[in-house]
């Protein structure tokens, strides 16, 4: 049908080249009103309705790649959607303690340093880490997963245990970048330029072993793919590579 329409307007079109010039135009107008109708025609036969469609509703979780690198992405639909793997309740359970201990540091800052820069970072630090172990503690909960001693400042879900402050100096578990109990020992005894110091390089090694510990989560099998557990490890990965960058600017001026 389309192709003998074509056709059609072709020749109305070329046989009106060969009428005198009063009929030509009238000729002419008409030829054009059946292309325009074709293409009309050939437009609304076109429509969704002729497509089968995608009631898949895939959905995306996308990990945002290190300064330099490319993000990750991970597509699911309804019926294969990501669930909770033993390697995202692992790494849930021990950022908590590991985030507790950074709570630790930063609470020694107040009385040790009158440096207003250094208690800016540490102020932002602490905001961020408490509400992220909220976040991990009320996931763990969630998933009746075993949550684990948190800080006090930190209001845990369901009646979650609180941590007793006197294990601030004896972690209950050692995981990448934690300080040992002398490290922490050594910094709560320091004051001044001397303290600040070891803040900042204490810290940035902290961090470190979070960023490490968000690595392997996503090297494990499907680790990081649900969207909570990915927003939550991406969110601590890039603002953690942020404030290493500017611990690492701050610690010039103890060189």
């Amino acid at each position: 049908m389309r192709c003998s329409s074509v056709v059609f307007a072709v020749m109305l079109l070329v046989g009106s080249s060969l009428l005198p010039a009063t009929a030509q135009k009238s000729t002419s107008d008409d030829a054009d009103r059946v292309v325009r109708t074709i293409i009309v025609s050939d437009t609304n036969d076109a429509s969704p309705a002729s497509t089968p469609a995608d009631t898949s509703k895939a959905t995306s979780t996308v990990r945002p790649g290190a300064p330099g690198e490319a993000s990750r992405r991970y597509e699911a639909t309804p019926d294969t959607a990501p669930e909770a793997t033993a390697a995202d309740i692992r790494f849930m359970q021990h950022m908590i303690p590991h985030h507790a201990q950074a709570l630790d540091m930063t609470a020694l800052v107040e009385e040790r340093t009158a440096n207003e820069s250094l208690h800016q970072l540490a102020r932002r630090i602490e905001l961020a880490q408490a509400d992220e172990i909220a976040q991990m503690a009320g996931w763990l909960a969630d998933h009746d997963a075993e949550v684990p001693p948190l800080p006090a400042a930190v209001d845990g879900p369901n009646g979650a245990p609180v941590r007793d402050p006197s294990h601030a100096m004896h972690p209950p578990m050692q995981m990448q970048g934690m300080l040992t109990a002398d490290q922490m020992q050594q910094l709560a005894e320091a004051e001044g330029a001397t303290f600040e110091r070891l803040f900042l390089e204490f810290m940035i090694m902290h961090h470190e072993g979070a960023i490490t510990m968000v690595e392997t989560l996503y090297a494990s099998d499907r680790g990081g793919q649900t969207s909570t557990v990915n927003a939550l490890a991406s969110h601590i990965e890039s603002a953690q590579v942020t404030e290493i960058a500017r611990m690492q600017q701050m610690l010039v001026a103890y060189e």
